[in-house]
């Protein structure tokens, strides 16, 4: 077995905290949410964190712009609905946007510890006062 890094726990840990304050800003108060891509509801623990770049572009792995709740059905077994999401992403943002995140997600980003530090601090506080106004 392959110890993990201290950067691959961090970015995992980035990783569950991004996608859970991506749900729960979605969800109701009950906690429920519907799929970005399809009509799909259900509760936020049962959904995902689905993004429109991938988050192998680093670049925009934890940017919000980038992110929204998506179904297992959609964001895994549809790779991302990526047509659907492309479709309502235009409708939301605009073109120009979109262009925009398609633009930033080929620029190159390697994240240092310290980083991974700053992103879980950041999605916490998030998380604080989402509690807060839910």
């Amino acid at each position: 077995m392959v110890k993990k890094t201290q950067k691959q726990k961090l970015k995992e840990k980035a990783d569950k905290l991004f996608s859970l304050f991506i749900r729960l800003s979605g969800s109701d108060s009950r906690g429920y949410c519907q799929c970005y891509t399809c009509p799909k509801v259900d509760h936020y623990k049962k959904m995902q964190c689905g993004h429109f770049i991938s988050r192998s572009s680093n670049n925009l792995r934890f940017d919000p712009r980038n992110a929204r709740i998506q179904c297992i059905g959609c964001n895994v077994f549809k790779n991302g609905n990526y047509i659907e999401y492309t479709t309502r992403m235009i409708d939301e943002v605009g073109k120009k946007e979109v262009e925009k995140l398609k633009k930033e997600g080929k620029e190159n980003c390697q994240f240092t510890e310290d980083m991974l530090r700053e992103i879980i601090d950041e999605n916490k506080k998030k998380l604080k006062d989402l509690e807060y106004k839910k």
